[in-house]
């Protein structure tokens, strides 16, 4: 029984040892920020970078005219490596009149992280605009 108890105290601060050793993988965190400047066809949306993760190679934002947009879809802003921080992304070619979805996102390979989804609708094409 004591020799039970000594293997015990002398294994179970080994065992603890080894478990805080454990890398811990950090994780690509992005925030979605607001919109400002929004006329017919283009709009500005700022993001936010919180952690780059294990070698974040790209960032921006993905936008759509329905929901859940992904870096899938061509309607996407592509930035080169990214720095914690915030950034801008300019939006062009948008249709007026139309509500967008957006959300910020940061990725290496395949691997992305997504930021809220937000959304704004772009302004009514003026007659100077359409000239």
């Amino acid at each position: 029984m004591k020799t039970n108890k000594l293997i015990l105290i002398v294994l179970l601060p080994g065992l603890m040892l080894l478990q805080s050793c454990k890398k811990v993988e950090k994780e690509m965190a992005v925030s979605t920020g607001n919109y400002q400047n929004v006329l017919a066809n283009s709009a500005e949306v700022n993001g936010e970078i919180i952690d780059l993760g294990e070698g974040a190679t790209q960032y921006g934002h993905c936008y759509s005219t329905t929901q859940n947009p992904t870096t899938a879809l061509p309607t996407k802003t592509a930035k080169g490596v990214p720095e914690v921080g915030e950034y801008t992304s300019n939006l062009t070619n948008l249709n007026p009149s139309t509500k967008y979805y957006v959300k910020a996102y940061i990725s290496r390979g395949s691997d992305v992280a997504y930021g809220s989804e937000i959304n704004f609708t772009t302004a009514v094409l003026t007659r100077s605009e359409a000239r």
